[in-house]
Parts: C-alpha cells; structure tokens; sequence
C-alpha cells in the first residue's frame, strides 16, 4: 500500500485528477447551472461558492482518510486470517497427538492383560506342585511298610541308583541354572523399578507442560478482552464526536453570516484558508505517520505466525516421539507373548521332574515372592486402591486430568476469539453494531468471563 501524497488530493491544477479537483469540477458546474437559472444572485455566489469549496476539500479529506484506514484494516484482517488458520493446523496437531496417546495407553493395557494371564498359571504351578509333595509323602509311608521286604533288592540296587546319582546331580546342575535364570529375571525388574521415578518426573515435566500451556490461554484471553475494551473505548469516542455535529453545524452557519458580512474582506479570507491548508498538510503527515505504523504491526503478526508454526513443528516432534514409544510397546507386547509360550513349557518339564521337588523348593518361594510383588504391580494400574499419588500411576492421572482440562479450555477460548474477532470487525465495519445481552460482550458479561476465568486458575 502507498503512503498518501498531495496529489491524491489535489493536482493544483483545474483539470487535476485529485479527489478534490474532481469534486470541485462537479460542484463547479452545479453552481454554473444553478446561476444560469438565477437561482442565485450575484451576492450569494461568492458566500455558497466559499462554502461549498470548504465543504470539497472536508469530504476529499475524509474520502482519502478512509480509503486508507480501509486499506490497512484489509491487510490487518488478512494477517490475522493466517494467523487463524495456523492455530486450526496447531488444533490439528494436537488431536493427532491425543490419537497416539490413546493407542500407547491401549498397547500399555495389552501388557497388562498378558501378564495377568500368566498368573493363573503360575498359581496352577504351585498348587500341582503342593498336591505332588503330598503325594510323595504317602509314598515315602508306603515305602517305610516295605523296608524289610526291599532289604533283599538294596544289594542288586546299588549300581542302579549309582547311576540315579549321576543323574541326579546332572539334573541338580540344571534346576541350579534355572535358579540363575530366575535371579537373573527378578533382577530385571528391579532395574525396571529403578526407571519407575525417572518416568514419574517425565510425567512432570509433561504436566507443567499442559500448565504452561493453560497460563498461555489465560493470557491470550486477557488480550482478547483487553481489545474488547479497546473497541468499547473506540465506540464510545464515535459517539462523543456524533454529538459535536449539531454544535458543528450551528458554528457553520454563524461562519457563513460571518463570511456574508465580510465580504470584501476576502484577502484575510485568504489567509485563513491558507491557514487550514496547513492544517490540513500536518493532518496529512500524521496520517504518513500512522501508515509507517502498519508494517510494524505487520512485522509483529508474522512474528505471531511464526511462533504458532514454531509450536506446530514441536507438536509433530511430540507425535514421533510417541510413535517410537508405541513401537516399543508393541515390541515389549510380542515378548510378554514369547515370554507365556516359553512359561508354559517350563511348567509342562517342572510336572513330569516329581522327584526333584524337594531340592526345587528355595526357587519355588523365591517365585512366590515375585508374583506376589508382581500381582501388587499389575493391581496398581488397574486399581486406585492403594495408588500413591506421587506413582506413576497417580501422575499418570494427574497428567490426564490436567490435559482433559487444557483441552476444553482452549477448545472454548479458540472459539470466543474467533467470534469476538467477527464482532470486531463488524464493529468496525458498522458503526451501528453494540455491545448487548445478544452478543454477550457487554462489559458485564466480560466481567462475569474475567471472573471465572480467575477462579478456574485458583487466583
């Protein structure tokens, strides 16, 4: 947009192509015809021709001065149209991330369903094992019975059970390696204990995010009203200049008797009018002023723009650090399933060793142990009986609350902008557009929205 110069208004010539050349041209000839027809008398056309050329010059003014705020009101509202649409691809964003959240929280409970079905097999394992003990204990009776009959067979029996003992200790060597391997598992997850707090402080980190992200609204919404007063402000001053009109008017005419009067004094009228020329050119170089303004504003709304592309980039990172995360969730999901495949095997050869249950009781309770902390774990993401509020869990809860909450505040606080920005531009499009109980921004309504606003963050 060109800033205004003089010869927009004027070309200082009769046959310019300024506004006011034009619009004196047209007034010129009305005179013409109206004096042609004796219509006005020969000491009236001085008084209407000086009256109507300041009437000229004040519409050319207003003429220019419009066209120009209209102009820069266009680019205004272009640049907040881009701003507008960046914060709807923002939105987009972070739907698409909630969708990702809601698949890692299915995958998470698929985890958990798996290994809560290992546990029905393992209490299958321990009561089998009971029941074999109990068994092996009515033998022993029956065998006790029969010790002065076998006393005959031990001597034949020698090189056999020499031989039971080397393979015996063979299959001791084995149960000893399966304890290893338990140990080795339970120290597993302690480790995954270990990474328990380090995820309670990611949860942390992505909770004072959520709330950065809420104080980011409030602020947002404190300007949108700050503007809104900015616009009550505006009407109230249009309305103050309305009523001047009358007073204007009455002054007109006591200038135009004025001028009736004095007219042979048209050399000091002269000097007046070149007086409000002057004004007229310092109305201009303030008006100059006020357009290098706009590229300012200009600046500063692509500087919004970038900053809400800024934050759309960091929510895609967002979205692919949670799908690397669901990945590795699925991937722990085809263990957990490997994992029941080989537990299963293990029970089948632990039923068919009956006579090593006694030398396998020490891994026995050492499992027991497991699947007691085990059960206490799994209970705990499914159950808040017994959920501390500093676990995982109970951040975890926290964090899906506060999101939830973040979610429906800026889904409300979009949607007013948007309407409070349509207001605004009928406002300044129409002078005739209020603030009422229709459009609910009146100043009581925007108090009552300041004030829930202030008690929603606990101000």
């Amino acid at each position: 947009m060109t800033a205004l110069v003089v010869a927009d208004l004027t070309q200082t010539t009769l046959d310019g192509d300024g506004i006011f050349d034009v619009l004196m041209r047209a007034n010129k000839a009305h005179l013409d015809a109206e004096y042609s027809k004796n219509r006005i008398k020969g000491s009236e056309y001085s008084t209407v021709y000086l009256g109507s050329l300041e009437a000229v010059m004040r519409t050319s003014l207003e003429f220019l001065l419009q066209r120009q705020r209209i102009d820069l009101e266009s680019q205004l509202m272009a640049q907040q149209v881009l701003v507008a649409q960046a914060e709807v691809a923002k939105m987009s964003a972070e739907v698409l991330i909630a969708e990702k959240r809601v698949l890692l929280t299915q995958a998470e409970l698929d985890i958990m369903l798996l290994n809560a079905d290992k546990v029905p097999a393992e209490i299958a394992h321990i009561e089998a094992q009971t029941l074999l003990l109990g068994q092996q204990k009515a033998n022993l009776t029956a065998e006790g019975l029969n010790i002065p009959k076998q006393g005959v067979l031990l001597d034949a029996q020698v090189s056999k059970i020499n031989k039971d003992v080397l393979i015996a200790d063979e299959e001791i060597l084995i149960k000893q390696q399966q304890v290893d391997i338990a140990t080795a598992e339970v120290a597993i997850a302690e480790a995954k204990l270990i990474n328990i707090p380090k995820e309670g402080v990611m949860l942390d980190a992505q909770a004072a995010h959520v709330t950065q992200q809420t104080t980011n609204l409030v602020s947002e919404e404190l300007a949108i009203d700050a503007k809104t007063a900015l616009t009550t402000q505006q009407s109230a001053n249009l309305l103050a200049e309305s009523l001047n009109i009358p007073k204007q008017g009455t002054v007109l005419d006591k200038q135009a008797l004025q001028i009736t009067q004095q007219t042979a004094n048209l050399v000091s009228e002269e000097l007046s009018i070149d007086a409000k020329t002057a004004l007229t050119e310092q109305q201009k170089t303030n008006l100059v002023a006020e357009a290098l303004n706009v590229p300012k504003q200009g600046l500063l709304i692509d500087a919004q723009k970038a900053q809400v592309t800024q934050q759309t980039t960091n929510l895609v990172s967002e979205e692919l650090a949670i799908d690397a995360k669901t990945a590795l969730t699925t991937q722990q999901t085809a263990n957990a399933v490997i994992e029941g495949t080989v537990f299963t095997a293990q029970k089948c050869k632990l039923d068919a060793e009956y006579d090593l249950l006694l030398g396998t009781a020490l891994k026995v309770t050492s499992e027991t142990g497991l699947l007691t902390q085990k059960i206490a774990t799994e209970k705990a993401q499914t159950s808040a009986v017994g959920v501390d509020i500093d676990s995982v869990v109970g951040k975890q809860k926290e964090l899906y609350a506060a999101q939830t909450s973040g979610f429906a505040r800026d889904a409300e606080q979009k949607a007013a902008k948007l309407l409070a920005d349509t207001w605004n531009v009928r406002r300044t499009t129409d002078e005739g557009t209020v603030a009422d109980a229709t459009n609910k921004l009146s100043d009581a309504h925007v108090g009552a929205a300041i004030g829930k606003l202030l008690t929603g963050i606990g101000a």
